[in-house]
């Protein structure tokens, strides 16, 4: 999984920010990864929904039984309009 993410920062651009790793407490109601990505801007995550390496990464993930559970929030700094 690694290889697959560590260089989506160069391969898919408009990112502020990315952290991924292997859950160690138990408490992720069987999800085993966790990958937060920061954009710089809504429309850096609108491409990076459909950017084939994103979905390399989907397609690895469900390959293997896996379930892919997202979910997308506004960060103080990138706020947008209230």
């Amino acid at each position: 999984m690694g290889r697959i993410i560590g260089d989506f920062p160069d391969a898919i651009g408009g990112m502020d920010g990315l952290s991924w790793g292997t859950d160690v407490s138990g408490r992720a109601q069987g999800y085993q990864f966790g990958l937060v990505v920061r954009f710089r801007d809504a429309a850096a995550a609108e491409a990076y929904q459909v950017h084939p390496r994103h979905q390399d990464l989907v397609q690895w993930i469900r390959a293997r039984g896996g379930q892919v559970l997202a979910f997308d929030f506004p960060t103080p700094d990138h706020a947008g309009p209230r």
